[in-house]
């Protein structure tokens, strides 16, 4: 399903704050995709996916310690994207979300740091 949306070159609702976040968007013309969100804001976010997702696209997003959100995808430059949400999620979500992603970030580093590596059992469960 397309969304007709109409945004202005660079012109934002709402300043974003970078994330590294890795998450899975869901609906629109992909069953699921995982995709690294690169700044969200209050109003939108941007993102790096291999999905095959055009302007006006419909997703949806997951979001750590938030429920999931509906958003339109407005730009496209290759595998980057831009999308805004349906509805804006308030700044108490953005910061679990910023939090969240942040938390993941040093346990992954942690983690590459003492050579973890998940257990056979782990892997086949």
């Amino acid at each position: 399903m397309k969304h007709v949306v109409t945004m202005h070159s660079e012109r934002r609702i709402a300043e974003r704050q970078e994330s590294s976040l890795e998450t899975m968007i869901t609906d629109g013309p992909v069953q699921s995709a995982i995709v690294l969100l690169e700044d969200i804001s209050e109003a939108g976010f941007g993102m790096i996916s291999v999905a095959p997702l055009t302007p006006g696209d419909l997703i949806r997003v997951e979001l750590p310690r938030v429920q999931s959100r509906s958003a339109a995808v407005v730009w496209q430059s290759g595998v980057r994207f831009g999308c805004t949400f349906e509805t804006p999620i308030t700044a108490d979500e953005l910061q679990s979300v910023t939090e969240a992603g942040a938390e993941r970030q040093a346990l992954a580093q942690r983690r590459a740091a003492t050579g973890w590596r998940p257990s056979v059992a782990a892997l086949a469960a």
